[in-house]
């Protein structure tokens, strides 16, 4: 009775040990098999010299704001640091399966503002209820405001 009563517990430990080791021994055994693919890898490595380099300029910033670095030395240093800075950047946009289309977004983005700027340009805001009309109009379409004549 009393080794029944000792198997039960010593099953009950083990099962406890395993239930509470598991997620340790499954998060090792992911790394051993190389779950970790190595565009990850890089990918990280890339993200800390980046945040490595960001540091940099702005203690070189913080020191050219006190004195420690003189003019010249502070514009070859920083050009230095901004040009491993956007080498980086661009090493990161490589990997990043996505970084074509979020090119071709801002592109787009871009023209859509330089459009719209153009389209300001030719508009006016009708004092009385704020719309925009053509600045050749003699009138808002909206709201019947004369337009005054400068």
């Amino acid at each position: 009775m009393i080794s029944f009563d000792m198997l039960v517990l010593l099953l009950l430990a083990a099962g406890l040990v395993c239930f509470v080791g598991e997620p340790l021994l499954g998060h090792r055994r992911l790394h051993r098999q190389g779950e970790t693919p190595p565009r990850a890898q890089e990918s990280e490595r890339l993200n800390l010299q980046k945040e490595g380099l960001y540091t940099a300029i702005q203690d070189l910033d913080f020191d050219y704001q006190t004195g420690k670095v003189d003019q010249r030395d502070y514009a070859e240093l920083r050009q230095q640091l901004e040009g491993e800075a956007m080498e980086t950047l661009r090493e990161l946009d490589g990997i990043d399966p996505l970084a074509a289309l979020d090119e071709r977004l801002e592109q787009q983005i871009a023209d859509l503002r330089a459009a719209s700027s153009t389209t300001e340009a030719l508009t006016d805001v009708c004092p009385q209820c704020g719309m925009d009309y053509p600045r050749e109009a003699s009138f808002c379409a909206v709201c019947g405001q004369i337009r005054a004549i400068s």
